[in-house]
Order: structure tokens, then C-alpha cells, then sequence
């Protein structure tokens, strides 16, 4: 029993099974988890180590070096890239794609780094692996105070923080809820919350400071170490034991835990006598507190400040705490969303005082709900237009057949991808446009076959069994060989781009296999009970019918007995085939035409999020609060250029009053959260900023880019004006939209790489050609390298004979200046839930002043020195920074396209120069390329990987249905022709070749073959039917055929063509109308993905119509294969 059959035989059956999987897709319509893009896994990792005063040199040769020969060790590590700096090591870890567990690997990291720590120098702290990238936040929310009650009262940073701890922890108790009718939301407490992970920013650490005069200092017989240990004592934790009595039992608690400066300053240091010789034993002596040492003692916060952070809105820029978080896997981001509303909307009535404001900086689950509504909206306008396309084509029977199948099986497509991993996101979506033209041919072809043997007069229950049957096994290798080109992206495919667009080839062959379940089982059902036995008339036709009687002309009705006439297709069909060779000259040269015209490359679109990100980089060495200064400036050129825009070279107010900026967020001396997949934070760094600007719209990004751009340069306003504002010199802005697709460091980054430890002029020296080459092309800004500038050094040259006199050891002059500059760590005072540290440190009038250096005492075994006595002093300058790849030292040339200009022209431009400087290199040097270059070339090895895969699988399943090796070969003829046109709609359109444009071309062939691999069967099936009647046979000595002369050989290859013509017009229209929507509407990552298979199979479908026939006419007549086996000599 076959399935059609099975289906009408058990209907009940059937069609229970289907709504409930309809309903199930409905449910996971409502209720799955949503997403703006496919999420995937992070495999990257920083790990920080700080040896405070060490130079940046010293950094690397000492520390980052070890730590990554350890690292290095690891198996699954593919990539390390360091970057040492004065007392800090930054080294971020790429794990090979192969990974999935990242926390599995991150747990043998840092057992590794743990037992490379003994190797590091005395003074270096304990290497910390971050790995908190994981994910990116869903949301980020600013805390600040309402400006208009500041000049009532001003919380403090220690206020401040403790509102946004508040609303930490209520953002960690979210959960699943139900809003009552005041529109509270009332969460549930059994349910599992939604939040993993909160983050803060901005907020500042208060810290308690001991300050000592220098001078007085020096006379004092008390260390640093000797201060931090007396005042541990006071502040002890530590238990006292248990007394047990015969009734009950009592813990023992020792006081002593500090509350206040005044207990530090009453803290006792020691004894002194009170008169000559009360110091021997029993005399008289009198304690020495903190406060008879001259040490000052002030509760403060962390100066300088860690991070900065400022919300931007309408109201102007107010300091703020920010709050980042993430979810959950497998929560519903709309879900999150109101009960984050819920939860905002009466936080100043229940938690936070009324004058506190929370903003959000930044919205995922708005963006989502906007993406998937806009996708959701083109599934819906494909569906429309497919209808429409069935109405004119198929008739209404077949089109109400397939109205009822499309979101059928689009919802149970949806229901059933959860089970693979795949949530609601719009590629995910997006998969079912692209899907939607081929399972409804499946629809189509049935119906078709179904009504066919209805007008031959076979009974309706016969007709449905035999109608749909028939058509399974073809249209099952069709669907299989689509389904055999999108399979090999989920295995070949590796890393980032496999998981990104995993679920498109996933939901792709999810739908065409239900899709043609669909057809052999419901299909044939709705068939049985909806055609009409004489079939109906092609509205086309009835419609050209009642025109010509609105006219007064009647149609003219068929005479019986008269032949019917020969259609326009199959007569240029039959000139086709006959003039074959010239037919393929023809079809092969404007092949080779639109090859020869230049096609762009390059990787993944720039999002259309309304969102941008200006970088700021200051001179390393620069404060955190030149730093802040500088992107304040940068904060009023974005507003003013909110409502202005660059016209002529002139500032003109935008049309109609428009507004572009909604708010700012900006993190200062951080590269704030991790926000967005694409787009990695940049380490802290005092002398760097970003800025998350938010756009009334994603499509007032682009301009506001180039004119931000444009104002840090030249400035805005008149000079001399009272608004006018300066141009930023000295500092690196860096206004750039956010990319779809792989995050890296910078579009272009040309590499330089050199001896592990060694060859810093020649990095310098090759750096300076390659940034003078890219300069020159007049095709790139932001031309900079990865060392940056140098930073100024003071040099203490100790003199060790004199050291080793004094009892000074080096770690001691270290250890001295440290404590006096940086501070030192005397001990943490607990006050509740909050660490707050002690620190010994100079006055800042003596910390500021160089000249105070020469001063100095430093610690020895025998008391304090003066340093000049021990040491010479001199200022220099050293590298900021050091930076290393591979493990190999590495300046890396960085650059941005100019506008309108890919990465791919730049390298283009510039490639014979890079060549003639690599060749100048000495031993051991080298250049190579990174940024979209490596990343790009890595999915196109995998794109051609998985293409052969699907080419290799393909034709296996068309040797099976076929039973030869020719005819596929036959077949595979036309996919370059069907690529050409794809081509062609590239350059048509000006979008370059990129990774999704690659995955549209592997649509474009599935869908191709699917139509050529039936046009070969049905021609097979003529060709059968003549030799079984005897018609056309070639006679002996005549020219064979395939057994019939070639007039009646070319006559069936144009029938074929005929009765196939459609069908083929159909599945494209259908394909080309629901993917139009995504072509004009879809954003940047679909566009030249649908545009591929638009125009490609627009003319692919002319190339199948007349160039398959001749490609099978020259294989059949010159080469003898048969389409359909001979007859049998009796």
C-alpha cells in the first residue's frame, strides 16, 4: 500500500495527525524562543594578568610569553593574540571551530594557566580568564538621577550604586508572571527566572586612603607592610570557637571588625616610652596610634576612576550606573520583555526613589520583535503573492488546495524545527520564503497529475491513488536533490558561519520533505474531494475569453477531429533543438559575457540596526579623564548632528524637522558590555571610549555616520562662533555601523609579523611603507597600527653595589614606588555585603609633581633610603603596547573602506605594492593578511567544500532514478548558465558576492536541477510512448535517434518541453514572487541571497526551457545515449 493510498484509506487518521502537528506549530509560533540572529558559540577568551610597574617589554618577555607557550599546548586552541602593555597583559585564546562546550575548554585553560604561574616574575598576580562573552546582552539599562531634582540634592556614587544593585536583583528574580488588572505584573515564584547574568558599569568602588607626607614618612621606623599588618589585626574574621554547656550551645564571635576612619585612625601601631629609659623592660610606654603618625585617613572613591558611564538623551548627558544582562538558554525573549516592562513600570513605587530614572540603552527584544515582524510580514506577502500567481496559473481549486497546504506546512515546519535547535529568528524565517515556490510545485504537480487522469475518464478514487503516485518517486529525487544541496552546510560548514546559518538548511529541508509528504498524503485527499472531473478552464484563458466577449468577439471553439496547433513554445523550442549548436554558442557566450564583467567581493552585509558605535582612541598613556573629556566633545557633535546633515559642504537643518539620534551610551576607559555578536568589546583602557549611538531608524545610520566622521575632522559650526565645535586633533574617532556575520578586529588588517622577541624597528619601520601604501590608494581611513605611539618612561637604573650596601633589593624599590604612586593594599574593610580596600598612598600634590620623584625613600631591610641614593633617574620613552600573534611578535597595519568602497578593492589596489614590501623583508618576516580577508577566504573554502559534497550527493541520487551516468551529466550542463544569471542579478544590482550570496547560489541549484532532472523524465516518457507505437521509428540506414528519426526525436524533446512549460513557470513565478518581498524588504543579509535566486532562475528557467533540449539533442545524436530503452526484438 502506498502513502497516497494509506491516506484515503485512513482519513481520519491523517488529517487528526496534521492538525495536531499544525497546532503544535501554532503553539511554537506563540511561545518558542525568538531571536534577532541565529545565536552561536563564543570562542574567545581573555585572559589578564597585571604585574603593576613592569614595563611593557618586560610584560611580554616575562609574562605574556610563558603564558602562551602553555597556552599554546592545548589542543583545541587555534589562535593567540596578545597584547602587552606597562603592567598588564592582555592574551585573547580562539578555539578551533570544532568546539561547542567553550566552558569545557575554558575549565583546562585555566587549570593550564594555573600551573604556568610559578614562571611568573615575584609581584605578578594570578592570570584571570574571562570568559563572561558567552553572550551578548538583551538588554543594557542606564540608573541615573532625574536632572531637574539635582540642584535639590545629588546622590552619591555609593547611592547610586546601591539603587542599581536594587534593580540587579530584581532583574535576577524575573520570571514567567501574569499582569493583574491594575496592569501589575505579578511573576510566579515556582517558575524558573529568566536572567543568568548581570553585569555593572560606571559604578564606582569606594576606597578608604592613608596618606603620608614623603618627608615625614621617611623619618617613620613603619613599612607598608608593617601598617597593612597592624591594621588586619583589628579587622578579624575569623571564628572563636563553640562552648558547649549540659543546655545549650554558644558560638563565639571576637569583635574588632573596623566601621569607621576614626577606628583606623585610632589603630595602634606600636609603643613608645614615655621618658629616657622607660623602654627597658617594665617602664613606662604609651601607645602610637595611626593619627600621631601624620597619617591622614579619608573615605574616598577609586581615583582615578576604573570606567565612566553617561547616558544621552533629550535631557543632556547625566552620569549613570549601567546595567547589563543576559537570559537564559530557552527563554522567550517576548516574554522577558514584559515582564522587564512590568517590573520598569512600578519600579519608583516599589523599590527605587521617585526621582531615579532607567533607560534603556540599548533593546534587544525590541529589535527582535522588529526583525521578526518584518520577516513574518514577508512570509505573509510571499504567501499573498504566491496565491495570486496560482489563481492566474492554476485555477481556483488548485490555488484554495494550495492555500490550505502552504501554512500548513509552514506550521508544522515551525513546530517540528524546535526539535533540531532551531528557534523563531529570521533566517530561520526567512528559509521558508525560500522554500515556499518549491513545495508548492509539489502541491501543483499532483494536482495537475490528479486532474489529468480525471479527464481521462478514470474513476475519482483511481485517479487520486494513480495521479499521486505516479508523481512521488520524481518528485521525492526532485526534493532529495535540493534537500542533497543544503545538507552538506550543516557538516562541511564549520564555526560561526556553520551555527549562523545553520537553520537555514535545516527548516529548507525540513519544509520540502513535509512538503512532499504533504503532497502524497493531504494533497491527494483534498484532490479526491475538491477537483472537478473535467477539469477547469486556465483563468488566463477564460479571462483573454470574456475580454474578447466584452468586445463582441466570440472564441473560437475547437473543432473535433482538427489537429490541435502547434504553440509558440514548442515552435521556437523546435528551432532551438534543431539549430542546437547554435543554440548552446548562444547560451554559452553570454555566459562567458557576464563573467567577464567585474563582480565585487566580500563577507557578510553591514546590519541595517539602528544602532551605531564610534570608537574613540585616544594617545596611549592619556587619563581616564582626558579620555571622558574628549567623548563629551564627541557626545554634543552627535546631538547637534541629530538634527543637521551635510549638503553642498553645508550644515542644513534636516526636512521636516526630523530627528536622528533617540539616546547615547557611552563607556569610558571600557569597551562597555558585550552588546552585539558581531562586534567584541575592546579591552579596558584608560585612553579609550565608545559610544552606542541609537538612531530613530536603522536607515539613518549610513549618513550619520559620514557626517560624524566628517565633524571630528573638520568640525561644526563657524570658527569663533559661541557654538562652534572644534575639530578633535590627536585623536582617533571612529564612527562605524555594525556587521552582520563573524566579528573581527578590523575590515582590513594587513599583518607584519617577526621573531618572537625581537625586531621592533623593522615592524616600525615596514609598518610606516604599508601605511603610506594604503594612504596613497586614497581608498581607506583610520590607517593606524597595532602598536600605537610610545609612552613616557622614567628609568630607574639602580646602582647594585650600593643597593646591596643599603639592604635594598629591587623588588623593594618596585614594591615602594608602587605603593606610593598606584597605592598599596593595606587590608579590605567589610561594611555588610560590601569589600571595601585600604590603601596606603602619597598626597596627590606629591604624586603629580615629577619632581617629588627625586625625593623618594624607599623600603630596605635596614629602613628607608633615599632612592637617589641607590639609583639614577631619566625620563624616556618605551612601546605602549606590544603586540603579538601566533606568538610571534606582530604589527598589524588596520585600516577602514572609505565609503562605498569594499575591503576587497582596497587589498586589490594595493596588492602589487604589499607584494614588492614583502619581498623586501628580511629572513624571519613576513606579511599576512587578516580582518574580513582570512575570515572571508575561510568560508569560501567551506562554501566550495559543501558545494562538491552537494554536487557529489546530487548525482548519486540521479544516477538512481536514472539508472546512468550521462544524464546527470546532462543536467549539471545547466547550473552554470542558471549561475550566470545569478551573476548577472549581482551586478544588476550592485551587491557584492559574499557568504549568503554563495548559500543563494546553492538554492538557486537545487531548485534548477529539481526542474531539469522532470524536463529529462518527461522527454524520456515521449520518447517511450513512440517507440511502444511505432511512431517515428527510424528507418534502416536512417539516422537514429534514440530509435526515431531526429524530426520525431526533436518533436518530443519539444513536447516535453511543452507539457512541462507550466509547471516550470509556475514553481518559478511562485519562487520569484514570494522571494521578491525579501529582494526589495528582506534588509541587507537577504538581498543579495534572494536576488541570486531571483534573477538566476528567471533566466535559469529560459535555459532549462530551450537550452536543456539542446544540450540532450547533442548528447543524443552525437553521442547515442538513449532517453528511453528500446524495444525488444521479438
Amino acid at each position: 500500500m502506498n502513502l497516497s493510498q494509506f491516506a484515503l484509506n485512513h482519513k481520519a487518521i491523517v488529517l487528526t495527525v496534521t492538525v495536531i502537528l499544525v497546532g503544535l506549530g501554532v503553539s511554537t509560533f506563540n511561545n518558542a524562543p525568538r531571536k534577532e540572529d541565529p545565536s552561536f558559540t563564543i570562542r574567545d577568551a581573555v585572559i589578564i594578568t597585571q604585574w603593576p610597574g613592569s614595563t611593557a617589554e618586560e610584560m611580554e618577555q616575562l609574562v605574556t610569553d610563558p603564558l602562551e607557550l602553555a597556552l599554546a599546548g592545548i589542543k583545541t586552541t587555534r589562535k593567540l593574540d596578545s597584547t602587552s602593555y606597562p603592567g598588564l597583559s592582555v592574551i585573547q585564546l580562539t578555539t578551533i571551530d570544532a568546539v561547542t562546550d567553550a566552558p569545557a575548554v575554558w575549565d583546562k585553560v585555566r587549570r593550564e594557566l594555573k600551573l604556568a604561574e610559578p614562571a611568573l616574575p615575584p609581584g605578578a598576580a594570578s592570570p584571570i580568564l574571562s570568559d563572561h562573552i558567552s553572550q551578548a546582552s538583551v538588554m543594557i539599562l542606564s540608573l541615573y538621577q532625574d536632572p531637574a531634582t539635582l540642584d535639590k540634592h545629588r546622590y552619591t556614587p555609593r547611592e547610586l550604586e546601591d539603587f542599581a544593585r536594587l534593580l540587579r536583583d530584581r532583574l535576577m528574580d524575573l520570571r514567567p508572571g501574569t499582569v493583574d488588572e491594575q496592569g501589575r505584573f505579578i511573576p510566579n515564584p515556582t517558575a524558573a527566572s529568566y536572567v543568568e547574568r548581570v553585569d555593572l558599569y560606571g559604578n564606582q568602588g569606594e576606597v578608604i586612603y592613608v596618606e603620608a607626607d614623603m618627608d615625614k614618612w621617611a623619618q617613620l621606623g613603619v613599612s607598608t607592610d608593617d601598617l597593612g599588618a597592624y591594621l588586619a589585626l583589628r579587622n578579624v574574621v575569623v571564628p572563636g570557637g563553640t562552648i558547649e554547656t549540659e543546655t545549650a550551645s554558644f558560638n563565639i564571635q571576637i569583635g574588632g571588625r573596623l566601621d569607621v576612619e576614626s577606628e583606623i585612625e585610632r589603630t595602634m601601631i606600636g609603643r613608645v616610652p614615655t621618658s629616657p629609659g622607660a623602654g627597658a623592660p617594665g617602664g613606662q610606654t604609651v601607645p602610637v596610634t595611626v593619627t600621631d603618625l601624620d597619617l591622614k585617613v579619608f573615605r574616598g572613591y577609586a581615583d582615578p576612576q576604573q570606567n565612566i558611564t553617561r547616558y544621552f538623551d533629550d535631557e543632556g548627558s547625566h552620569e549613570s550606573v549601567t546595567l547589563s544582562f543576559t537570559m537564559k538558554d530557552g527563554v522567550n525573549i517576548v516574554k522577558l520583555n514584559e515582564a522587564i516592562s512590568g517590573m520598569l513600570a512600578t519600579a519608583n513605587d516599589t523599590f527605587l526613589p521617585p526621582d531615579i530614572k532607567i533607560a534603556k540603552a540599548s533593546d534587544q527584544p525590541a529589535a527582535v520583535d522588529k526583525k521578526v515582524s518584518e520577516v513574518v510580514s514577508n512570509v505573509i506577502s510571499s504567501i499573498v503573492a504566491v496565491i495570486i500567481v496560482l489563481i492566474f496559473m492554476a485555477g481556483i481549486r488548485t490555488s484554495i488546495i494550495a492555500t490550505i497546504a502552504i501554512p500548513a506546512i509552514m506550521l508544522i515546519t515551525m513546530g517540528l524545527m524546535t526539535l533540531f535547535g532551531v528557534v523563531i529568528e529570521q533566517i530561520s524565517l526567512a528559509a521558508l520564503i525560500i522554500a515556499l515556490g518549491i513545495l508548492v510545485d509539489n502541491t501543483i504537480q499532483v494536482c495537475d497529475n490528479i486532474g489529468s487522469k480525471l479527464k481521462s475518464g478514470i474513476p475519482r478514487r483511481e485517479a487520486a491513488i494513480q495521479g499521486a503516485s505516479q508523481m512521488a518517486f520524481p518528485l521525492l529525487i526532485a526534493t532529495l536533490t535540493i534537500v542533497g544541496v543544503f545538507v552538506p552546510m550543516t557538516i562541511f560548514l564549520t564555526g560561526s558561519s556553520q551555527e549562523f546559518v545553520f537553520s537555514l538548511p535545516v527548516v529548507v529541508s525540513l519544509a520540502l520533505g513535509l512538503g512532499w509528504l504533504f503532497a502524497v498524503t493531504i494533497t491527494t485527499i483534498m484532490a479526491f474531494y475538491g477537483l472537478k472531473e473535467g477539469g477547469e478552464k486556465n483563468p488566463v484563458v477564460a479571462l483573454i475569453e470574456f475580454v474578447m466577449r466584452l468586445c463582441g468577439k466570440k472564441p473560437k471553439e475547437p473543432v473535433a477531429g482538427e489537429p490541435k496547433k502547434d504553440s509558440p513554445y514548442l515552435k521556437l523550442c523546435y528551432v532551438a533543438v534543431k539549430a542546437k549548436w547554435v543554440t548552446l554558442i548562444v547560451a554559452y557566450t553570454i555566459l562567458f559575457l557576464i563573467l567577464s564583467m567585474p563582480l565585487k567581493s566580500s563577507f557578510f552585509p553591514l546590519s541595517d540596526r539602528d544602532q551605531f558605535v564610534v570608537d574613540v582612541y585616544l594617545p596611549s598613556g592619556s587619563p581616564i579623564a582626558r579620555t571622558s573629556e574628549i567623548a563629551k566633545k564627541v557626545e554634543a557633535m552627535v546631538e547637534r548632528l541629530s538634527t543637521k546633515t551635510y549638503a553642498d559642504d553645508k550644515l542644513v537643518e534636516l526636512p521636516d524637522g526630523g530627528k536622528r539620534m533617540r539616546s547615547i551610551a557611552t563607556f569610558v576607559g571600557s569597551g562597555g558590555p558585550f552588546n552585539y555578536p558581531a562586534l567584541f568589546p575592546k579591552p579596558d583602557e584608560p585612553s579609550y571610549a565608545c559610544l552606542w549611538v541609537n538612531t530613530s531608524s536603522g536607515d539613518d545610520v549610513p549618513g550619520f555616520v559620514e557626517d560624524l566622521r566628517r565633524a571630528t575632522t573638520e568640525g561644526l559650526g563657524t570658527p569663533g562662533a559661541t557654538d562652534y565645535l572644534p575639530p578633535l586633533a590627536g585623536v582617533r574617532v571612529v564612527p562605524h555601523q555594525l556587521v552582520l556575520g563573524s566579528p573581527v578586529m578590523s575590515p582590513i588588517d594587513i599583518r607584519i609579523l617577526g621573531p618572537r622577541l625581537g625586531g621592533e624597528q623593522i615592524l616600525r619601520d615596514t609598518g610606516a611603507k604599508v601605511k603610506e601604501v594604503l594612504r596613497k590608494s586614497g581608498l581607506a581611513w583610520d590607517i593606524h597600527d597595532s602598536w600605537g605611539g610610545f609612552a613616557r618612561q622614567l628609568d630607574v637604573t639602580v646602582n647594585e653595589e650600593k643597593a646591596i650596601l643599603a639592604g635594598v633589593p629591587n623588588a623593594a624599590i618596585s614594591h615602594s614606588m608602587n605603593a606610593y604612586y598606584s597605592g598599596e593594599p593595606l587590608m579590605l574593610y567589610r561594611e555588610g555585603d560590601r569589600k571595601i580596600p585600604v590603601m596606603f598612598r602619597l598626597p596627590a600634590a606629591q604624586r603629580k609633581n615629577l619632581d617629588e620623584f627625586q625625593n623618594l625613600y624607599v623600603e630596605g631591610y635596614s629602613g628607608k633610603v633615599p632612592l637617589d641614593s641607590i639609583a639614577s633617574i631619566e625620563r624616556s620613552w618605551a612601546p605602549a603596547k606590544i603586540n603579538r600573534f601566533q606568538r610571534e611578535r606582530n604589527m598589524s597595519i588596520r585600516c577602514e573602506p572609505e565609503t562605498d568602497i569594499l575591503f576587497s578593492e582596497v587589498l586589490d589596489a594595493v596588492k602589487g605594492d604589499l607584494e614588492q614590501i614583502a619581498a623586501e623583508l628580511p629572513p624571519g618576516y613576513r606579511l599576512e593578511q587578516g580582518g574580513i580577508t582570512e575570515e572571508a577566504d575561510k568560508g569560501n573554502q567551506q562554501n566550495t567544500t559543501a558545494l562538491a559534497a552537494g554536487g557529489l550527493l546530487i548525482f548519486v541520487l540521479l544516477v538512481i532514478q536514472f539508472g546512468s551516468i550521462i544524464k546527470p551529466f546532462m543536467i549539471f550542463l545547466t547550473l552554470p548558465l542558471a549561475a550566470g544569471g545569478g551573476i548577472l542579478g549581482l551586478q544588476l544590482m550592485r551587491i557584492p558576492l559574499g557568504f549568503m550570496e554563495s548559500v543563494g547560489f546553492l538554492a538557486l541549484f537545487g531548485i534548477v536541477l529539481s526542474a531539469a532532472i522532470l524536463l529529462i523524465e518527461f522527454s524520456g516518457v515521449l520518447v517511450g510512448e513512440k517507440l511502444a507505437a511505432g511512431e517515428g521509428l527510424a528507418k534502416e540506414g536512417e539516422k537514429s535517434c534514440n530509435g526515431l528519426t531526429r524530426q520525431a526525436f526533436l518533436r518530443c524533446l519539444a513536447e516535453a518541453g511543452q507539457m512541462r512549460l507550466m509547471p516550470i513557470l509556475m514553481t518559478t513565478l511562485t519562487t520569484v514572487g514570494g522571494l521578491l518581498s525579501l529582494m526589495f524588504a528582506g534588509g541587507p543579509l537577504f538581498k543579495g541571497l534572494s536576488t541570486v535566486i531571483v534573477v538566476g532562475l528567471s533566466i535559469g528557467t529560459l535555459f532549462t526551457l530551450f537550452v536543456l533540449p539542446a544540450i540532450i539533442a547533442v548528447f543524443v545524436e552525437k553521442f547515442g545515449v538513449n532517453l528511453a530503452p528500446m524495444p525488444k526484438e521479438d
